[in-house]
């Protein structure tokens, strides 16, 4: 995994690598697998939690992001638009494509509690740290994460495999390209590296 560290915390970001996000994979379709749409769309924790079935178009393969769920200070939750007013269209990923196809989506909601009602954010991120939990149980190294961390798992994921930091920035509803740069940037140095890496062991 690659840590990042954050201006605005001291706590560092964690990229998972490929075979981490296989293992989140793994453990979250039996029992929540919304957080592979955190992991495969960079979607905000509230952003997915606020998704409604006519957000899904399954024919375009895209997730409309319209708006976001939060948690209020005197208790209860609140329907706000998404932060920076990032509304966007988010291109499928092919593993969150699989996922829908393989729901039964029903109007309202996409992702509610056992009351069929829209989750509360700290709430559902109780039941992730309980898989996460689970997880280090049985990968002792697996590093701390939070929802935010499969977000920016997913930004570092699509520089990994190419993709311009401009899209990505459109992607992820990032206020500004700076904001970007400043994260998924990083990743080029590792790639550099390991790709002269590569070079000098065909050389020696």
């Amino acid at each position: 995994s690659i840590t990042y560290t954050s201006n605005k915390s001291k706590r560092e970001r964690v990229a998972l690598s490929d075979e981490q996000m296989n293992i989140v994979e793994k453990y979250a379709m039996q029992t929540a697998p919304e957080i592979v749409v955190l992991l495969y769309s960079g979607l905000r924790r509230g952003e997915m939690l606020g998704l409604k079935h006519d957000d899904i178009d399954m024919k375009a393969k895209t997730i409309s992001v319209k708006r976001s769920i939060a948690d209020k200070k005197g208790g209860g939750i609140e329907e706000m638009p998404p932060k920076w007013n990032s509304y966007r269209i988010v291109p499928m990923h092919i593993k969150v494509y699989s996922l829908f196809k393989s729901m039964i989506i029903h109007s309202g909601f996409l992702f509610t509690n056992i009351l069929g009602n829209v989750q509360s954010p700290n709430t559902w991120s109780n039941k992730f740290d309980r898989i996460i939990t689970i997880i280090k149980e049985n990968y002792p190294d697996f590093p701390d994460i939070t929802p935010h961390d499969l977000r920016h798992t997913y930004g570092t994921y699509l520089r990994r495999q190419g993709m311009d930091v401009y899209s990505i920035q459109k992607i992820l509803g990032h206020k500004d390209i700076k904001m970007t740069t400043e994260l998924y940037v990083h990743n080029e140095l590792d790639t550099l590296v390991s790709k002269m890496d590569a070079i000098n062991k065909k050389i020696g």
